[in-house]
């Protein structure tokens, strides 16, 4: 599935307007393959929850590389979790990401 990374980043900054939101490019260190991704941040960081997410679609799906304040070393993708899914539609993702900032995990 590929989603609109642009709804979402609008649909976001309407209900999570703390949040700092950009549209970015991922490039795989092996491959060199680029994939265009929306990058999350929260300027305010507590020990435990998600300060950084950076969501793309890889071969059909969603991927989510999520930084855990006090896990994460960097903020390249090697620092972080990283997940995939399958989903349904954008209102999955947005559903996803936004349960990621009020809750402070990934589901």
């Amino acid at each position: 599935m590929t989603i609109d990374l642009d709804v979402l980043r609008d649909r976001l900054r309407a209900v999570l307007p703390q949040l700092t939101l950009e549209m970015v490019e991922l490039e795989h260190s092996d491959t060199r393959s680029r994939h265009a991704a929306l990058s999350i941040e929260a300027s305010d960081r507590k020990p435990g929850h998600v300060y950084r997410m950076t969501i793309t679609s890889i071969d059909g799906e969603v991927t989510f590389f999520v930084h855990v304040h006090g896990e994460s070393k960097d903020l390249t993708t090697q620092g972080t979790q990283r997940y995939s899914k399958q989903c349904a539609n954008i209102d999955e993702v947005f559903a996803i990401v936004q349960r990621c900032w009020t809750e402070g995990m990934p589901s």
